[in-house]
């Protein structure tokens, strides 16, 4: 949030958000504090804007270099699993070891 309010004053613009009015709610004895409403602007927007981007960048990495080199990976070895070597024949194991080999020298 720093970086980015820096960023807008180095690109001159004016990092101060709009204060909405809050609606009045009728607030009951048994209330909890999940009703509870922001409002200081700047936390909103971390909560609205800069924690959805992060969440969407975040999850984007790990799909992109986690998931798809594991997937890689478990096709390259499965080979280790039992039921694998026990369904193939020796030509095929053979030749999946040498691609582990070739792969990993």
């Amino acid at each position: 949030m720093i970086e980015a309010t820096e960023l807008a004053n180095k690109w001159n613009i004016q990092p101060e958000f709009r204060q909405r009015r809050q609606p009045k709610v009728k607030k009951h004895f048994d209330e909890l504090l999940s009703d509870y409403r922001l409002n200081n602007t700047q936390i909103l927007f971390k909560i609205n804007v800069f924690n959805v981007v992060m969440n969407r960048v975040l999850t984007q990495i790990s799909n992109r270099f986690i998931y798809r080199s594991m997937k890689k990976i478990n096709k390259l070895s499965d080979l280790l699993l039992p039921k694998i070597i026990l369904s193939c024949d020796e030509t095929s194991i053979k030749n999946k070891c040498t691609a582990i080999y070739n792969k990993y020298p």
